[in-house]
């Protein structure tokens, strides 16, 4: 480790406010797009159709929760690029 360095023990590919970020979950059935350290959305996959929960951080657990996220959660969570979100997101029936 270089001097002055600190290991904060999260994955190098995490910077802090770089927004956003993406992972999926191990199962593949949940994707997230974490938009900033206090708020995410999530995709999940219910059956053959996915829903979408937007999460505001506002009690411990959530925060630690979108922590765990982005230090990979022990292989739980994985970084996607935005480009697989999006075809995901495609895949949400539209709001009328």
């Amino acid at each position: 480790m270089s001097e002055g360095a600190e290991d904060t023990g999260r994955p190098r590919d995490v910077a802090e406010g770089k927004w956003p970020q993406y992972r999926v979950m191990n199962d593949g059935r949940h994707l997230y797009r974490i938009d900033a350290p206090d708020r995410f959305v999530e995709l999940q996959r219910i059956g053959t159709r996915w829903v979408r929960h937007e999460v505001l951080a506002k009690v411990y657990p959530e925060m630690v929760r979108i922590h765990t996220m982005l230090a990979g959660g022990d292989g739980l969570y994985e970084p996607i690029s935005a480009a697989e979100w999006a075809l995901v997101e495609q895949e949400l029936p539209s709001a009328t």
